[in-house]
Order: structure tokens, then C-alpha cells, then sequence
């Protein structure tokens, strides 16, 4: 028999469990079939609806009432289950169901290292104390979804051996999911956590979704493993969020995240095996991306970052910390303000800049104009290295801006361009060494054009009379010195041009040798810069 209701409520005849108001008459009748223990008797509440014991939305029933009738359901629950044969419960089709949908739990609600080995189903259901279900085994489906945790919650070391649903799940306070292993998908779609969510050490072995969850509090996932994709799509986080030392084995997205102006997020020796994600996030506080010298993040050839299209209140609270990294990941969007700090660039370097992997990664991507996107990027990149005093790194980027730009020109040959002109000449101010071969070899040009051209040679010494000059090549040893003088805007009193082609020599080696001699002069700053 039950027991007698407390003085505020009153058994009500011939009614029916109002459940909730949100629930249609057709969800209605099966939750009264499947859920309700109506034939305990009903309750008035004080909003004048009658409820079941286990639907009463008042923490002031009878919560030892409700535990009996609660393990009086998972027994019956089970002699269910285990009256089947190994076929039946093979074939899964059973039709055997553990059902808390709207079900409003008083007192805590104590599931410890209990095996839920049906279909089980806590939808909307309400925890108005303690929730544990720590080192439970969930063996078939797992429905949370709309569930509201007002008090704390555990779920650790919990196995999920098929699909996990919290879609819409409200976590009121702390929530821990510590050493929790989830070997199906997990959907967390549009969870909030209201306060501190613990996931230290979970293991994701299924896709797990995240996407429009809300992080009011701090968020823990470090050493966590997503073994499959994991996606914060649209994800709000308002205080500290770590992923320090997770291992992303596939693909991470936290695209349009907002990460809030309180928010701290940390990336610390984070393994990124495939792709992550920022695309159209809103940054408003510290991001950080963080390896050693053993582990810069990016540990694999095909891992990168994707940052198109960020919104950003302050560029310089974003840091990457010892990375690998490629220019190809700061396309579309402005890397000028970052911080950078000991990042190894994946191909580039001194002797070869590998610009054309850098393009066919973006051609891979789809860009409709991979040269110019990536000629701004490099810019912007040696612009942030130049700020910082990182003269090396600058000089790189600066050097893959300009090789990007050439090679979209005709692949590299458009020859009648002076950025072409540029490259041949110095490549682009950044190599003494060519810029000087290039100066010599100007001068020497012009030592052997000299040697065929016309020029009014007169005697050195001023006594002997003028018309002895004679209009006549130069030899190797007068070349040089026309040569010389001519580059240096000097003249030789006894050596005049005589013909206009050698005054177009003359005035070409003048405009040609100062513009190279620059360069090369230009050459040797930066290198001493670096």
C-alpha cells in the first residue's frame, strides 16, 4: 500500500498525471503508460494539476516513497531483461526500456557502478539533488536529452557503450565526466553548463558534438582523447576552457565559437593530428597555442589550423607558443598582431622557401586566388616578425609574399615586369650574394660594351695638342675605368663618348649600376639585420 501523502498534497480520484506542461496528449498517454505510477495515487499540487509520485514537481514529497517505487521499477526492470534468451537480447529487439522521462527526483538520486543494460531514457527528466551515476555502465542507448541537473552531478568513470544523448541538458552545478568513456557518439548539442564541467581524461571514441553548447563556468578537458570528430561549432565559452595535453585524432571545428571577454583558453602540448577549426569565431580575451620542443602541436604532414574570417577584439591575445606552423593557415585573416614565439615553419627556410606547396594547399582548398591571398598573409606575417624584432622569420615571410606574387604572373616569367626585375636582381633586397654577382656582372657588361663602342680618346698629357685625340675603341684596361667612373658618376677627362649609342651606354650603366649597387646595399642591412 502507499503511503500516506503529506498534509500539502491530496490523493485525487478518477485524474489523470498532468506530467508537464509542455508535453502533447500523444507523448502524454505513453508516458502515462510507460512511466508514471499513477496507481499509487495522484497529488494535487498548488497549481491546482494532479501529478504521479513520480511526476510531482516538489522537492517536499515523500523521497523514501519514491526510492522504493524507483527500485521496485529497475528490479522488475531487470527479471525483464534477464528472463530473455542470449538471441533476443543479440537481436536487440526486445523492446525492454527503462523510462524517466519527466521524472522529478526529490533527494538525491544514487545510480553508483549500476549496470543500465536497456534502452534507458531520463529526457526532461528533473534532478533536484545530487545526481551520481559514477562507474555505471551504460550497455544500450543513454537519453538525457532536456534533462535538468540543479545540483551537482557525476558521471565519473561512467561507460557508454552505445549512443550518449544530453542534447539540451541543463547542468545547473558542478558536473563531473572524469575517466568517463564514451565508445558511441556523444551529442551534448545545445547542453549548458552552468557551472564547472569537468571532462579530465574522457575518452570520446565515436564522434562527439558539442556544437552550441554553452560553457558559463570553467570547462576542464585535459588529457582527454577524441578519437573521431569533435565539434564546438557555435559554442559559447565565458571563463577558462582547457584542452591542454588532448589528443584530437580527427578533425576538431570550433567554428563561430564565441569565446567570451572573461574567457581563457589554453591549447598546452595539445596533439592536433588533422584539422581544428576557428573559422568565424569571436575572440574577446587570451587564446593560446602552446608545445614543446618534443610536441608542437601540429605533430602530423596533413594537421593545420584553419582562421578565416576571426573576429577579434585584441589580436595580441593570441599566441602561438613553439608550433609548427605554415603561412597557408593565416589566409583571410590578419595574423599582424599575433604573437609568435619560436614557431618552426613546416618548408620555408633560408635556402628554400617551398612557396608552391604553401599554393597547392590552398589550391586543395578551393581559393579562387590562392596567389594573392597568400602575398597578404606573408605580408601580414613578416610584418608581425619585423614589430617583434624577429628580423630572421620576417625576412621569410617577406620573401614567400614576393615568390607568391611572381609566380602568379605568367608562372614565375613575366620577364617585362620589374617585379620580375626584382627577383633577378636581389631576389627581392634579401640576397647579398646575387646582388653583388648581379652588380659585376653590370659592370663587366658595360666593360665589354665599351670595348665596341666609339669613344674621343685624347692624351693624357695636357701639352700635347688637342688634335691628337682620336675617335677609337676602348682597350680592356680604359673600359674598366669607363666602366667604374661611369657607375660612380664619375668622369674621365680624356675619355669622351663620341657616338649616341655610347652616350646611351653611358647614360644606361648610369641609371642601371646605382639602382643594383642599392640593392645590394639593401641586401646587406637586412642580413646584418638578421
Amino acid at each position: 500500500m502507499p503511503r500516506k501523502p503529506t498534509a500539502k498534497f491530496v490523493i485525487a480520484e478518477k485524474q489523470q498525471c498532468h506530467i508537464h506542461d509542455k508535453v502533447d496528449s500523444l507523448e502524454a498517454d505513453d508516458i502515462r503508460e510507460k512511466v508514471c505510477v499513477a496507481h499509487y495515487g495522484l497529488i494535487k499540487h498548488s497549481d491546482n494539476n494532479h501529478y504521479c509520485l513520480f511526476h510531482l514537481p516538489a522537492k517536499e514529497k515523500d523521497p523514501e516513497e519514491f526510492e522504493r517505487i524507483l527500485q521496485e521499477k529497475l528490479k522488475a526492470v531487470e527479471e525483464k531483461f534477464e528472463s530473455l534468451t542470449t538471441e533476443e537480447i543479440e537481436e536487440d529487439n526486445h523492446g525492454i526500456t527503462l523510462d524517466f522521462r519527466y521524472v522529478w527526483f526529490p533527494s538525491k538520486a544514487i545510480f553508483y557502478s549500476y549496470h543500465f543494460k536497456v534502452f534507458t531514457d531520463f529526457s526532461k527528466a528533473t534532478f533536484s539533488d545530487v545526481a551520481s551515476f559514477r562507474e555505471a555502465t551504460f550497455s544500450a542507448v543513454a537519453v538525457f536529452s532536456k534533462a535538468a541537473f540543479l545540483n551537482e552531478a557525476s558521471f565519473r568513470r561512467v561507460k557508454f557503450s552505445a549512443y550518449a544523448d544530453f542534447r539540451l541538458a541543463t547542468f545547473s552545478d558542478y558536473v563531473d565526466f572524469t575517466w568517463a568513456v564514451f565508445s558511441a557518439e556523444a551529442n551534448f548539442i545545445n547542453a549548458a553548463f552552468l557551472d564547472y564541467a569537468m571532462f579530465k581524461l574522457t575518452e570520446f571514441s565515436a564522434n562527439a558534438n558539442f556544437d552550441s553548447v554553452i560553457f558559463s563556468g570553467d570547462a576542464n578537458f585535459r588529457s582527454a582523447t577524441f578519437n573521431k570528430d569533435a565539434f564546438f561549432r557555435e559554442s559559447v565559452h565565458s571563463n577558462t576552457t582547457i584542452f591542454s595535453d588532448v589528443t584530437f585524432s580527427s578533425d576538431a571545428y570550433f567554428r563561430a565559437s564565441k569565446f567570451g571577454e572573461t574567457s581563457q583558453i589554453f591549447f598546452q602540448r595539445t596533439n592536433f593530428s588533422q584539422l581544428i577549426e576557428l573559422s568565424y569565431a569571436l575572440i574577446e580575451n587570451y587564446i593560446v597555442f602552446e608545445g614543446t620542443q618534443e610536441n608542437r602541436l601540429f605533430i602530423e604532414n596533413n594537421s593545420k589550423i584553419v582562421l578565416e574570417n576571426l573576429r577579434i577584439s585584441d589580436a595580441k591575445k593570441i599566441s602561438f607558443q613553439t608550433i609548427r606552423m605554415e603561412p597557408n593557415w593565416f589566409v583571410n585573416t590578419d595574423a599582424s598582431g599575433f604573437i609568435f614565439t619560436d614557431c618552426k615553419l613546416e618548408y620555408a627556410d633560408k635556402k628554400n622557401l617551398n612557396v608552391e606547396i604553401e599554393l597547392e594547399k590552398l589550391k586543395d582548398r578551393r581559393f579562387e586566388n590562392p596567389y594573392k591571398i597568400l602575398t597578404k598573409a606573408c605580408w601580414q606575417l613578416a610584418d608581425n616578425h619585423e614589430e617583434m624584432k624577429s628580423f630572421p622569420k620576417a625576412s621569410l615571410f617577406r620573401q614567400m609574399a614576393n615568390e607568391s606574387k611572381r609566380l602568379e604572373d605568367n608562372n614565375g616569367w613575366k620577364f617585362w615586369s620589374l617585379h620580375w626585375w626584382y627577383w633577378l636582381s636581389s631576389f627581392y633586397g634579401e640576397r647579398p650574394l646575387r646582388a653583388g654577382l648581379v652588380l659585376v656582372g653590370i659592370l663587366l657588361l658595360f666593360v665589354i660594351a665599351f670595348m665596341f663602342s666609339d669613344f674621343q680618346v685624347c692624351p693624357i698629357v695636357k701639352t700635347i695638342p688637342e688634335t691628337t685625340c682620336q675617335a677609337r675603341t676602348l682597350n680592356v684596361w680604359e673600359s674598366t675605368l669607363q666602366s667604374l667612373a661611369t657607375a660612380t658618376f664619375q668622369s674621365i677627362e680624356y675619355i669622351k663618348p663620341y657616338s649616341k649609342a655610347t652616350m646611351f651606354l653611358v647614360i644606361l650603366e648610369k641609371i642601371l649600376a646605382p639602382l643594383q649597387g642599392a640593392l645590394f646595399a639593401l641586401a646587406i642591412r637586412r642580413k646584418f639585420m638578421r
